[in-house]
């Protein structure tokens, strides 16, 4: 069964990204004050989106990653930052998206709501096959029926078979200031 995995953005440009990284990277495209991601691919919408649109998008907090294995052994990260990302199984017009073309996903699936702070919520939009949290300190199975929070460590699955590892960033408010 073939998968495609990409991010797209609220102007429409397609990232993809490739394993987490850490070092600190500057791209136009992608970057934050503490970590950045290596750039693999970028499409550009023909549509001559509003450059000061794609600022905005590209500045906003990176909060962490959802990581898929289903293709590849190393992983395919895809990027959490503040703010509502949808989960769907194609385009929608004006969010950011993760576009995952499987028949087992509906347009859209799932809305996460990430917080400049760190805290990530997802809730299920009444998908055909349902979303479940598996909390990865005990590997509690929750079904996601209305604003469930997700933590660092935790399993999303969608329908039978569609399954990210959550990988949070930790927030401002866990770090000691600098004296």
């Amino acid at each position: 069964m073939a998968r495609a995995l990409r991010k797209v953005e609220g102007d429409g440009s397609v990232i993809s990204t490739d394993l987490i990284s850490t070092d600190l990277i500057s791209t136009d495209r992608i970057s934050t004050d503490l970590i950045s991601t290596d750039l693999i691919s970028t499409d550009q919408s023909s549509t001559g989106q509003n450059s000061l649109a794609k600022a905005a998008a590209s500045k906003t907090r990176l909060i962490g990653w959802l990581v898929s294995y289903a293709d590849s052994a190393k992983g395919m990260a895809h990027e959490i930052r503040a703010g509502r990302t949808i989960i769907s199984s194609e385009e929608l017009p004006s969010e950011p998206l993760i576009i995952i073309e499987h028949r087992e996903l509906d347009a859209p699936h799932l809305a996460l709501m990430a917080s400049p702070t760190h805290r990530l919520v997802a809730q299920d939009i009444f998908s055909q096959h349902g979303s479940i949290v598996v909390k990865g300190r005990n590997g509690s199975e929750q079904v996601i029926n209305g604003p469930t929070e997700i933590e660092h460590g935790d399993w999303i699955r969608l329908g039978a078979k569609t399954r990210f590892q959550v990988c949070l960033i930790d927030g401002p408010e866990n770090h000691a200031p600098v004296a």
